[in-house]
């Protein structure tokens, strides 16, 4: 059962707490129990969590040391959904909207990962997400056109996004120059004022070896039938059962 409806309202502290019970009891089967007979049947539970900081909720602040501490007895893992750091929603600049690393600030998958971690997530309940869909921007200049260059509204794509299969169409047909970003692990590329970051098979690659190396459970994508011919999706099989 897949648990992603929960939305943080009031008193953090009170409503995780009640949250993580609730899950426990529907893991357990406790709640099931009493809607048909037999014994307790328990489920495959999972949730969702946003991957920047477990200090920022839905552009909430909060205040304090934030502990969170699923367990085994709640939850059987957690969808870290790191992507969307970036989009539509500011269209002054371009930006790597799965960053694994970003050298300007706090919004990347390795800070978030590791600040929920530090928050009490275990680390092999953390599975990471991955995008297989790209985010786009109109350059101001299309001199001026690396991560973080000026822009003027979104690109290519309904409200600025495109599907990995759309995103090397559009590269293959309009001779797109593509760059691959070791700073942030992220691919982006760009033709004319069309701009578009997104990951591609070398930054989905190295992902998966840093979520491998710190232990995580393992790895989402949203959604594999935006792959272009299972591109990204058997190279990262590869690179997870190899690692």
């Amino acid at each position: 059962m897949d648990l992603t409806g929960w939305i943080l309202t009031g008193n953090f502290l009170r409503t995780q707490k009640r949250w993580l019970a609730w899950a426990s009891c529907l893991k357990n089967g406790e709640l099931l129990s009493r809607t048909k007979p037999g014994p307790p049947t328990g489920l495959l539970c999972c949730s969702r969590l946003q991957s920047t900081s477990p200090s920022t909720f839905n552009g909430m602040e909060t205040t304090g040391s934030i502990q969170w501490n699923p367990s085994p007895k709640s939850l059987d893992w957690v969808n870290a959904m790191c992507f969307d750091y970036r989009g539509s929603w500011d269209t002054s600049a371009t930006g790597a909207h799965a960053a694994l690393y970003d050298p300007n600030s706090n919004i990347s998958t390795s800070y978030g990962l590791t600040s929920w971690v530090r928050a009490g997530v275990p680390r092999n309940m953390v599975v990471m997400g991955l995008p297989l869909y790209g985010r786009t921007w109109q350059l101001k200049d299309p001199k001026v056109n690396g991560i973080g260059a000026p822009a003027t509204a979104v690109g290519p794509g309904d409200d600025g996004v495109l599907i990995f299969s759309e995103v090397e169409k559009f590269n293959r047909e309009n001779g797109a120059t593509v760059v691959y970003d070791a700073k942030t692990v992220s691919t982006y590329s760009h033709a004319g004022t069309s701009w578009i970051g997104y990951d591609d098979s070398q930054s989905t690659t190295v992902k998966l070896e840093f979520a491998q190396a710190h232990g995580l459970r393992g790895y989402f994508f949203w959604a594999l039938s935006y792959d272009r011919e299972w591109e990204i999706s058997k190279q990262a099989s590869r690179t997870w059962v190899t690692g």
